[in-house]
């Protein structure tokens, strides 16, 4: 009887650390961890960027960039031939990642992709009718028109060709993609046309 109280008291005290050793990981990513911060360049020019007055960086057209910032309020600036732009980032903790625009004329499309990964099985599969096949489509969750950093959901990945290809069972999975804003004056699904998620 001893024997078994003394493997169940080694089973506790495992048990124990594990979870104290889980915890202790997340309050340290939250307390002293990095978010990332995504920028893009548009498609037709080359931005020079800079956090917080370092040392600039050069995107090149149509390309996107990230940059890694711990807690606290910190600035990117963003320059564009010659308008530069200023936003401020106030970050409450570590892991998130944030879009954050490079001109005052950039917005966000953000894509809930989710649904994509049961797609090409459900398609192929003439059981399930023909709403069920059509609702296996990505969807615009949100168009980001603020114009300051937008904290992104968890699994958020940068472009449709960024797509994992499986994913966690219950975790979404959302596409983030810059726009200049008058192009993202159409329909949801002239959006994901536009996103390549169709």
């Amino acid at each position: 009887m001893e024997q078994s109280n003394l493997k169940m008291l080694v089973y506790v005290v495992i048990g124990a650390l594990v979870v104290v050793g889980t915890l202790g990981k997340l309050m340290y990513n939250d307390l002293f961890g990095t978010s990332t911060l995504v920028l893009w360049a548009p498609d037709d020019s080359d931005v020079i960027v800079s956090l917080d007055g370092a040392a600039p960086r050069v995107l090149k057209a149509g390309t996107s960039a990230f940059l890694e910032a711990t807690r606290g309020t910190h600035r990117v600036t963003s320059t564009v031939g010659t308008e530069t732009f200023e936003v401020s980032v106030k970050l409450a903790q570590g892991g998130p990642r944030y879009a954050v625009p490079t001109s005052k004329t950039q917005c966000f499309a953000l894509a809930d992709a989710t649904r994509l990964f049961a797609h090409s099985t459900v398609l192929a599969q003439s059981k399930y009718s023909k709403t069920t096949r059509d609702s296996m489509h990505a969807r615009i969750e949100k168009r980001i028109t603020s114009h300051q950093a937008e904290k992104l959901p968890p699994y958020t990945v940068v472009g449709e060709e960024n797509l994992p290809a499986s994913r966690k069972g219950g975790t979404s999975v959302f596409v983030v993609k810059a726009f200049d804003c008058t192009a993202m004056q159409v329909s949801d699904a002239q959006l994901l046309a536009q996103m390549n998620l169709d």
